[in-house]
């Protein structure tokens, strides 16, 4: 195995994170978009029982900041950002590649 210096891995090209639509019976998931930033979903995030073991519930979210995260998460090389539907939007995810975490959101109101 080759060891390579902090340097050359920093300066390594990244390939982006893709994912094609994952579709299914009942659910399908997809990449999140910026158009899919509405007041339902930023009610979510002003849910206290939804964001209760967020690290999001500490900051204050409008539309604005919200498109503005998407933005950046779709320009990401480290991390992908995923939206999960029924026959509307239910809930959304955040996967990082470098750490290995992950963080889902699923709104209180999913219409089964």
């Amino acid at each position: 195995m080759t060891e390579f210096s902090l340097k050359e891995r920093v300066s390594k090209p990244i390939k982006p994170l893709t994912i094609h639509p994952v579709v299914g019976d009942r659910i399908y998931l997809r990449r999140l978009l910026v158009t899919d930033v509405a007041e339902d979903y930023l009610a979510w995030l002003r849910d206290d029982e939804v964001v209760s073991h967020l690290e999001l519930r500490f900051a204050h979210h409008t539309l604005e900041s919200l498109r503005h995260y998407v933005i950046g998460g779709m320009a990401a090389r480290d991390k992908l950002l995923l939206a999960f539907f029924l026959r509307v939007m239910i809930g959304t995810s955040e996967i990082y590649r470098s750490i290995g975490s992950t963080g889902i959101i699923m709104g209180p109101m999913w219409g089964f």
